[in-house]
């Protein structure tokens, strides 16, 4: 994986501009719409002051052509519209469900999914699809990702973090697209959906970078007991079927 960056840039600050694909764009609110109706995401991408300019600036491939500011101005209008609880549902949501869309055409992830199947050592295998995810993310957009790998355990540690780029600070982490991307992630590479995400630090909650942590069972399973969702808590009303 790339070295986090080292110059001592103001928080906030690239040396250019930041992007992600337009594709992760593109599924992401195409199931954002799903879940909140045309009307709903109309008046997401009026309040974001993008829908009369936003086809004009999306393209259906990997490559860096999206700007991180467009894209928060997204994640400001869900903010408004929905409010803080509906804001974490939607964001949990819509990132776990597009991996597949986005990236399971890739050679290099179908390679990875055919390499998984046949290995038994479940450490080796949830190292091979953190690592997997981290390259893919790297590769589509301007974010930075170390992986750490620890036994039945990893991190990843993100600079650049479109989730929460430049966002209002805030008292808790906000990457729950994030944290929902890398659960789906897993779903799919692994073909079990029973590993704890948690951010733990957050660009937005005033941290340096973002990161998560993720864990294999038994210690997920006890995190579950717990009436977690494998990322950060949320309301009761919202836990329900979250994870279907």
């Amino acid at each position: 994986m790339s070295s986090p960056p080292t110059s001592n840039l103001p928080r906030f600050s690239a040396p250019f501009e930041l992007k992600l694909s337009g594709r992760e764009v593109i599924v992401r609110l195409s199931i954002l719409r799903q879940l909140v109706g045309h009307t709903g995401m109309m008046a997401i991408l009026r309040r974001a002051g993008l829908a009369d300019v936003l086809t004009g600036m999306l393209t259906n491939n990997l490559e860096k052509t999206f700007g991180y500011e467009p894209f928060q101005q997204i994640v400001a209008a869900v903010h408004d519209i929905y409010g803080d609880r509906g804001y974490r549902a939607l964001a949990y949501r819509t990132g776990k469900n597009s991996f597949e869309q986005v990236f399971g055409g890739l050679a290099q992830v179908k390679a990875a999914k055919e390499q998984l199947t046949q290995m038994e050592d479940d450490r080796l295998r949830l190292h091979l699809a953190v690592q997997t995810l981290a390259e893919v993310m790297e590769a589509s957009s301007h974010q930075r990702v170390d992986v750490s790998l620890r036994g039945f355990s990893a991190t990843m540690r993100i600079d650049f973090c479109f989730e929460c780029w430049d966002s209002p600070l805030s008292h808790e982490p906000q990457c729950y697209g994030l944290v929902g991307n890398t659960r789906g992630a897993l779903a799919y590479l692994l073909g079990t959906d029973e590993y704890l995400v948690r951010e733990v630090h957050c660009a937005a909650a005033g941290d340096d970078f973002c990161e998560l942590e993720i864990k294999l069972p038994p210690e997920a399973m006890r995190g579950r007991g717990m009436g977690q969702t494998g990322f950060l808590s949320l309301p009761p009303e919202l836990r329900e079927n979250m994870d279907d």
